[in-house]
């Protein structure tokens, strides 16, 4: 049975902008014409609740790769690694994500993110 690191439920990545995207409601369920990815949906929100978005994306190893397309007509690009040596001491087992993220219609508007929440292994 694969394992893939386990990305559902509700958690936040923390933006070098200042953002900080609420991921909720993810599910997370292998891809039946490739075994070797997950695919990912759920929602997504910012600014305090005030902009909400639906989430699609897929899990690959030891990748991370979501688009979020906003209510307020844009669409982030969330791609990121999970790295168990991201993970801050004190925070458990697992795996934290780190990574980029950009406007699809400004791309050279980007900013970094990372999880403080962590991932574990799990079979699907």
């Amino acid at each position: 049975m694969p394992k893939f690191f386990d990305v559902r439920g509700e958690w936040d990545a923390h933006q070098s902008n200042g953002f900080v995207v609420h991921f909720f409601s993810m599910t997370q369920v292998l891809r039946g014409s490739d075994p070797a990815v997950t695919n990912l949906s759920g929602k997504a929100s910012h600014s305090s609740g005030s902009v909400q978005g639906n989430v699609a994306g897929a899990v690959s190893g030891n990748q991370f790769h979501a688009l979020v397309f906003w209510d307020n007509e844009t669409a982030g690009d969330y791609s990121g690694t999970f790295s168990l040596a991201a993970a801050a001491p004190g925070l458990g087992s697992g795996a934290a994500i780190t990574g980029l993220t950009y406007d699809q219609a400004h791309v050279e508007s980007q900013a970094t993110w990372y999880t403080t929440d962590t991932f574990l292994l799990e079979d699907f």
